[in-house]
């Protein structure tokens, strides 16, 4: 999951499960991605939008997972320019019955040209259909800096939730 450079991470996380975990775990989970990252960013916006990212990508592996191993993986870098990049990633064998809308809204927010614009029409659509509509997906594309990728390699679905880390101006210590 290395960000391209011979850097060491400044953090670097991996949690693994042989199932998908319970929903209770994932407030605290995330809760200790955020506290570990609070201090190196200095920014409280920053950090909490790290922690929604894993958030929303945890509560779609209690949701949506078969009876698999899972894992959320997150590293945070900083270039020579002092730019910090973030990736979470999660992996997990989605229910087969999920496989391919999963695909489908994964594709279709990667193709989406304006993320706000997205957001808001998976927010109609999520009064509809309000589980599996994607809504947490698309919130990361809308109210962070953060892209979303995905892959299939073999049964398993692997989001990674990438980008530049935006920071109030002087947030760094």
């Amino acid at each position: 999951m290395s960000m391209g450079s011979d850097e060491r991470p400044l953090v670097s996380l991996e949690v693994s499960f042989g199932a998908a975990p319970p929903e209770g775990m994932v407030t605290p989970l995330c809760q200790s991605l955020l506290e570990l990252c609070r201090p190196l960013l200095g920014d409280e916006d920053a950090a909490s939008r790290l922690r929604l990212t894993a958030h929303e990508l945890m509560e779609n592996i209690v949701k949506y997972s078969a009876a698999s191993a899972c894992e959320l993986r997150f590293e945070l870098h900083q270039n020579s320019s002092g730019v910090l990049f973030a990736q979470v990633q999660t992996s997990n064998v989605p229910r087969p019955e999920n496989r391919a809308d999963a695909d489908e809204r994964l594709a279709a927010l990667s193709a989406a040209h304006d993320p706000l614009e997205h957001y808001d029409s998976i927010i109609a659509d999520s009064a509809r259909q309000p589980a599996g509509s994607g809504l947490g997906l698309a919130r990361i594309h809308a109210e962070t800096e953060y892209r979303l990728s995905h892959r299939f390699e073999g049964d398993a679905l692997i989001i990674l939730a990438s980008g530049e880390v935006w920071l109030k101006k002087g947030a760094l210590p």
